[in-house]
């Protein structure tokens, strides 16, 4: 299963627009990256393993295109501030990133050491394999371009929740 990025224009509701204004703009975000949500993967992942526990992971091929909390923020305002920016913008990174290596990226930030084993848990069978914003438009009209790497996504996460956790 995947998911159909980007959402095009015709996809909206047709009454989505007032009737007093034509202009509109809407983003979808295809996935981010916040430290609050512990129910979440990276979130869940980062917890398991600042307590010492070994998280039970898929094969990890599953690919995700992740954006940090703060990119959304400025996307968002992009979008708000540029007046051609009109309609429904995607976002997300634009790169894809394995969920292997999410899992083995905050292994090395909190726990080096710590023997990942990979297949534990089986695929649901309405997995989505691949999940990727197109953001070209988003750029193209807004100059919008994602500041946070992964890696450093990540780490900025974990270290937010080392310093919550007893």
């Amino acid at each position: 299963m995947s998911l159909l990025l980007p959402m095009q224009k015709e996809d909206r509701w047709p009454d989505f627009t007032p009737p007093l204004r034509r202009d509109y703009r809407a983003v979808t975000v295809a996935d981010f990256c916040t430290a609050a949500l512990t129910n979440w993967l990276i979130p869940s992942l980062i917890e398991k393993m600042i307590r010492g526990d070994r998280p039970q992971t898929t094969s990890g091929r599953q690919l995700a295109d992740y954006l940090f909390i703060d990119d959304v923020g400025q996307a968002v305002l992009s979008v708000a501030e540029h007046a051609a920016a009109q309609g429904i913008f995607n976002l997300g990174s634009g790169r894809p990133v394995s969920v292997r290596t999410i899992v083995e990226t905050i292994r090395n930030i909190i726990a080096p050491d710590m023997n990942l084993v990979f297949g534990e848990v089986p695929h649901s069978a309405n997995q989505v394999w691949h999940m990727e914003a197109d953001i070209t438009r988003l750029t193209s009209l807004t100059g919008f371009s994602p500041s946070v790497s992964i890696d450093e996504g990540l780490r900025l996460t974990a270290d937010w929740h080392k310093a919550r956790l007893p």
